[in-house]
């Protein structure tokens, strides 16, 4: 009897810990790798193609982002703007369903432009601390692979700019 009753508090105790916690109720883990291949930007002089990357680990649904991103101006005869910025987001994802997030991210970073002067054989160089937020609509077409689309909007000294672009997550 007692070692049906031992056998019955392992079965028991084993089923308990066995339970599969969802992806986003977990503690600390790696979050994402997400692509933002082509993307673009526009700021208050001009416009251009922008890519970006991103890594970022969560706890729960509180998620923290380091990202990179890179631009420029396509411009066929001479030189164009260009920016490089780099930083860190805070930010929640919502779902809206099954298959349907909403993430919402705001942190802090640092804009490194390039672009030519009002003569054109200076180019000048300006660098800036920036507060980027960005909104993000994703679709879960696998368990590891998700889509979608982000806009994000960069608060800078030098041209504040906005980058909407389709995106490929890769979950973990």
């Amino acid at each position: 009897m007692k070692n049906l009753i031992l056998l019955f508090i392992l079965i028991y105790s084993y089923q308990g810990f066995a339970q599969n916690e969802p992806p986003l109720e977990r503690g600390f883990h790696f979050h994402s790798i997400t692509i933002t291949p082509i993307g673009a930007y526009i700021n208050d002089r001009h416009g251009g193609a922008l890519g970006n990357i991103s890594i970022g680990v969560a706890y729960k649904k509180n998620i923290v982002k380091a990202y990179l991103e890179g631009g420029g101006e396509v411009n066929l005869f001479g030189s164009g703007e260009s920016i490089l910025e780099f930083g860190g987001l805070y930010g929640k994802e919502f779902d809206m369903s099954r298959k349907l997030s909403l993430d919402v991210f705001a942190g802090i970073g640092y804009t490194i432009y390039n672009f030519p002067s009002t003569f054109p054989a200076i180019i000048e160089d300006t660098e800036s601390y920036a507060i980027p937020f960005e909104v993000s609509l994703r679709w879960k077409l696998a368990k590891v692979f998700q889509t979608g689309f982000r806009l994000k909007a960069s608060y800078n000294e030098i041209a504040p700019y906005i980058n909407p672009g389709f995106f490929m997550q890769f979950r973990f």
